[in-house]
């Protein structure tokens, strides 16, 4: 930012008070959505998900009526182990571009995939309300054994959330900790992984 000085120069030692600037901005260059999407294909190739999800959120804010924002965002999601919320972006994508063919494919595949998900819910008498995760009988055990089984459908995110709730219900539990840490590491959140294996 540059900043003029709009004021005449004072005699003596007094000086232009700030209320004698005007600032000038210079506009800042937005991406391109094709170069955002290049950038998140190449983030996808070297293994940085977390970066491609960054920047195909950043493609879906700055070009809302874009599909491929969205549709990237959902495929970044899914491979983050986070169905539902890539479910919820394809049918944005597809909102916006209704013959998008490769949106209609993975949200084939991402409501299989949810469907997999309620199936292990179900079978451990298990609820989610607003990200919150409820067993039948509030039991450590119960929490890992639903978690280990969401982890192998590939739900990670899900399953970090039984694994902390297994967690506060027993302190120490380090098969939870260890669980969760796999769990944080399949989601990108690597910090917080080698948090739990520490």
């Amino acid at each position: 930012m540059e900043t003029i000085d709009t004021a005449a120069p004072p005699p003596g030692p007094a000086r232009a008070t700030a209320a004698d600037r005007i600032e000038v901005r210079t506009p800042s260059k937005q991406p391109t959505l094709d170069a955002l999407m290049e950038d998140a294909l190449g983030c996808f190739a070297r293994g940085d998900l977390r970066e491609g999800r960054s920047r195909a959120r950043l493609a879906s804010v700055l070009y809302p009526d874009a599909a491929a924002g969205l549709h990237a965002l959902a495929v970044f999601e899914a491979l983050l182990g986070n169905t539902k919320g890539a479910i919820e972006y394809e049918e944005r994508a597809l909102a916006i571009e209704p013959g998008h063919a490769e949106a209609h494919g993975n949200l084939r595949s991402l409501k299989q995939r949810w469907a997999a998900v309620i199936a292990v819910l179900v079978e451990h008498k298990a609820a989610l309300r607003d990200d919150t995760v409820a067993i039948a009988g509030d039991r450590a055990d119960a929490y890992l054994a639903a978690g280990r089984d969401l982890m192998r459908i590939e739900e990670a995110s899900l399953a970090a959330a039984f694994f902390s709730r297994a967690m506060t219900l027993r302190t120490r539990f380090s098969e939870a900790i260890i669980e969760l840490g796999f769990a944080y590491e399949r989601c990108d959140r690597l910090s917080d992984a080698v948090d739990c294996f520490r």
